[in-house]
């Protein structure tokens, strides 16, 4: 079987977030199929292989269009920056040469192109790859917008715009694939004739066993900061909870990629926050750290992070609603609250105790079947085999 994966950007796990995610799931599936990989990216074939070694991967260079522009575009702003022709060409082309039985359109970020490629290829089937229930996700931002009115209206048109995207895909679409049981139950509701798949994210190098808890207060946050929902999760977290942490001598770790604007803004801000950035190795990162932190109050999906704290050996404090997908129990397998300024208090006073080992351990009993990338890409290569509807209509 012949497919063909259409990506905005190569996969690379360090990126985080729903890089982990396209990684984990085409490195699991190359090897079960005919995979060929199209997403912007360097240029350099052997950075490529040493990237995404055993995959065809054919990249891009991106001249991403401005966010500003995308006010003018009928695509939201996520999707209008990755709409570009040079782009569409590749694919055409690839296309043509390939004559693949099925597209995977990786993210809503790249479904402007679904007509241009199910018009070039008729024959293959079309999959949506969601990485959240988007509509929703962004209907959800744009209520939590805080800015003056200007901002909230785009956030609102952008809501809307990605609605009707979304929306089209969907109709288009002979697969749809949902990362969370509640995004899938989404769709179900949304697209009742449709072919849906629950395609949970695995997990890399699980352990045989965790490692020792560390006797410090610190605590850490684990995320990529470059998208301006996760920074603004991160500053109301903060602003809500960094007392708190500071009155119960707790020394929080942020972790992860930002832009150095960003990253100023926060040492200035709260001086004794330990910042380290990227880093290349978050075993090394968290060796001292004795919980993980799940922080987004906005924003919806599968939080990816949590399997790095649960097979880190880290015990987990969460805001409401960030545990989709993982099957855990709140209080038994992690620590839950409903603000951010309860969950530091629930950190500052319970940090030291030690249930928080056998929080962990149940945690991580519970994932480490569940989670398998080779399980996942066995249940999305069934899920695609033929026949699938020709007319993008489940039947």
């Amino acid at each position: 079987m012949k497919v063909l994966w259409i990506a905005k950007q190569t996969p690379v796990p360090e990126n985080g977030g729903e890089h982990i995610y396209t990684h984990g799931i085409v490195t699991a599936l190359a090897p079960l199929c005919d995979l060929t990989l199209l997403c912007y990216g360097a240029t350099d074939v052997q950075d490529c292989r040493s990237l995404l070694p055993g995959i065809n991967t054919r990249q891009v260079p991106p001249y991403p269009n401005s966010e500003l522009s995308s006010l003018l575009s009928r695509f939201p702003n996520n999707t209008h920056r990755y709409n570009q022709n040079h782009f569409a060409q590749h694919a055409v082309r690839i296309c043509r040469e390939l004559a693949p039985d099925v597209i995977v359109v990786d993210s809503l970020a790249m479904a402007w192109t679904y007509k241009i490629l199910i018009e070039t290829a008729p024959q293959a089937s079309l999959v949506y790859f969601s990485h959240n229930f988007e509509s929703a996700l962004r209907a959800n931002i744009a209520a939590a917008e805080a800015g003056n009115l200007i901002s909230k209206l785009v956030r609102s048109v952008d809501s809307f715009k990605t609605a009707i995207l979304e929306r089209n895909l969907c109709l288009s679409a002979h697969l749809i694939t949902a990362i969370t049981e509640h995004d899938l139950h989404c769709y179900a509701s949304s697209y009742p004739t449709k072919a849906r798949v629950l395609i949970t994210p695995g997990y890399h190098n699980i352990p045989s066993q965790l490692r020792p808890l560390p006797k410090t207060r610190t605590a850490c946050i684990i995320g990529s900061f470059l998208w301006s929902t996760k920074r603004a999760n991160l500053v109301q977290f903060l602003d809500e909870g960094y007392r708190t942490l500071q009155q119960g001598n707790v020394t929080l770790k942020i972790i992860g990629n930002m832009e150095e604007p960003f990253r100023r803004h926060l040492r200035q801000k709260y001086p004794q926050l330990d910042i380290t950035g990227k880093v290349g190795s978050l075993a090394e990162a968290t060796n001292n750290c004795r919980a993980g932190l799940l922080i987004d109050s906005v924003g919806g999906g599968f939080k990816l992070k949590a399997l790095d704290y649960i097979f880190l050996g880290l015990p987990m404090y969460a805001l409401s609603d960030c545990m989709y997908g993982l099957n855990l129990t709140p209080q038994d397998d992690y620590i839950e609250a409903s603000t951010s300024n309860v969950l530091a208090d629930f950190l500052a006073h319970s940090i030291s105790d030690d249930s928080l080992l056998g929080l962990r351990d149940r945690a991580y009993l519970k994932s480490r079947e569940r989670f398998s990338w080779r399980a996942s890409a066995a249940h999305f290569l069934d899920a695609i085999r033929p026949p699938l509807p020709r007319n993008g209509r489940h039947l």
